[in-house]
C-alpha cells in the first residue's frame, strides 16, 4: 500500500523515467534496479549499510551475480577505458573472490544513491534514453569526489546476456562519445583525439564486418543533433568539477579486457590503446 505508481503519457526512456521518479520521491536514498532480477532477502539491508555507516559515501552498488549461475559474478562495478568503452568488472569470478571496496564507476543494474546528490548532479542525462547513463553519472560523482562503493553482501541475480551486434550499439556508441565530450577538460580531449580517431575507424570497420555500420553512422548523426544538450551537460560538469583530470585518469583503463568481446581486431586495438594511454595519462597534468 505504500508503493506509488506513476503513469506516464509518453515513453521518457529509461533515463527520463528514472529522473521523473527521483524528482517525485521524498526519500533520502533512491534505488535503481533492473527488472530482470531476483534478490536476496537481505539485499536492501546490505545495499543501505555503507550509506548508513559512512556519511561520506554517496552511492553503493550491489554485487550482481549471474541468475543461472548464482555462485559466479555478473559484475562488481563497471570498468571504463579512457575512450569511454565500458564493460562488467570481475565477470564470472567466484563470489568468494570479490570483496566490498571503493569503485570508480557504478553498474546501473542495482545501486543506491543519496537523492540530494543525484538531483544536484542533474540525475541521468535525459537524452541518453538507455545505456551508458550510469557511466556518465559516475563520472560526475568522480568529478565531485563523492565516493562510490561495492556492497558485496548485497546480492542481486541478473538474467544477463551479452548482446552482440545490433541496435543497442547505436545508443552505446552515441552515449559513449557524448560522455567524453561532456566530462573531459578540453586539453584532455585534444590529447586523446588521435587515439579516438583511430578507434572510431576501427569501430566502423568492426561494425561493417558485423552488419551494424548503419547503427554506428546513425550514432554520429544523432550526436550532432544532441550538440546543444551536450553543451549544457558540459557546462554542468565543468561547473561542479572539483577533481582534476589527472585524478580521474587513475580510474580509467587503457585497453579493453572483456572475454566476450575478444575478436582479433578488438585484441589488436586493446594493445594499441593500452600503450597510448600509458603515455597519455602521464601528460595529463591538469
Amino acid at each position: 500500500p505504500t508503493v506509488r505508481r506513476i503513469r506516464l503519457k509518453s515513453n521518457l526512456g529509461y533515463a527520463g523515467g528514472c529522473n521523473l521518479a527521483a524528482r517525485k520521491s521524498a526519500c533520502d536514498v533512491i534505488v535503481f534496479l533492473n527488472q530482470d532480477m531476483r534478490l536476496d532477502r537481505d539485499w536492501l539491508a546490505g545495499l543501505m549499510r555503507p550509506l548508513e555507516s559512512d556519511a561520506d559515501v554517496v552511492a553503493s552498488q550491489s554485487l550482481v551475480m549471474l541468475y543461472d549461475e548464482p555462485a559466479l559474478v555478473n559484475t562488481s562495478a563497471t570498468t571504463v577505458n579512457f575512450l569511454g568503452i565500458g564493460w562488467v568488472s570481475d565477470y564470472r569470478k567466484p563470489v568468494a573472490e570479490v570483496r566490498s571496496r571503493k569503485i570508480g564507476f557504478l553498474s546501473g543494474a542495482a545501486f543506491a544513491i543519496r537523492r540530494e546528490a543525484f538531483l544536484a548532479l542533474g540525475g541521468f542525462d535525459d537524452g541518453y534514453g538507455s545505456y551508458h547513463e550510469d557511466v556518465d553519472l559516475s563520472w560526475r560523482l568522480l568529478l565531485t569526489r563523492q565516493p562510490m562503493v561495492l556492497a558485496s553482501d548485497s546480492r542481486a541475480y541478473h538474467k544477463y546476456r551479452f548482446t552482440g551486434p545490433g541496435s543497442k550499439n547505436y545508443s552505446l556508441e552515441r552515449n559513449r562519445l557524448a560522455t567524453l565530450l561532456k566530462n573531459y577538460r578540453g586539453r584532455s580531449l585534444l590529447l586523446i583525439l588521435p587515439a579516438l580517431i583511430v578507434t572510431e575507424i576501427g569501430v566502423c570497420l568492426l561494425a561493417l564486418s558485423q552488419g551494424w555500420l548503419g547503427y554506428k553512422l546513425a550514432s554520429y548523426r544523432d550526436l550532432l543533433r544532441m550538440r546543444e544538450q551536450i553543451g549544457d551537460g558540459r557546462r554542468l560538469a565543468q561547473r561542479i568539477r572539483q577533481a582534476p583530470d589527472r585524478e580521474i585518469a587513475k580510474e580509467l583503463a587503457g585497453g579493453i579486457h572483456f572475454e566476450e568481446a575478444n575478436q582479433g581486431l578488438v585484441r589488436l586495438g586493446s594493445a594499441l590503446l593500452a600503450g597510448y594511454w600509458r603515455i597519455a595519462r602521464r601528460l595529463i597534468a591538469w
